[in-house]
């Protein structure tokens, strides 16, 4: 199974993320392998995007885990990695508004 072999709407539809922007999964890519002899290790773009649709949907890491075809163990240790990665990686880009920023996103919902 191709993860990215879908089109460009069902990829946002499902991920709440462009292609161009999956596609920087490469700055991940490091953290995301892993060294295993296991026959069916799980690819680093597939950790990515199980990770991205448990957020985008906020589904339970089985039904998520599930629809890949990944066991519950499997998709809550991905899930569970992948968001500290991505944490680390973009601590300097994920940032709260404090103060009247705050006060201007609360509004804007």
């Amino acid at each position: 199974m191709d993860p990215l072999g879908y089109s460009d709407e069902e990829l946002f539809e499902m991920y709440r993320f462009k292609r161009p922007t999956i596609i920087l999964h490469e700055e991940l890519r490091e953290g995301l392998e892993r060294d295993t002899k296991r026959n069916m290790a799980l690819s680093p773009i597939l950790s990515l995007l199980l990770c991205l649709r448990f957020l985008a949907t906020g589904a339970s890491h089985l039904l998520i885990g599930d629809s890949l075809h990944i066991s519950r163990n499997a998709a809550g240790r991905e899930i569970r990695a992948v968001s500290s990665l991505i944490v680390r990686a973009f601590r300097h880009v994920i940032v709260f508004p404090l103060g009247d920023m705050a006060h201007k996103v609360m509004e804007g919902f």
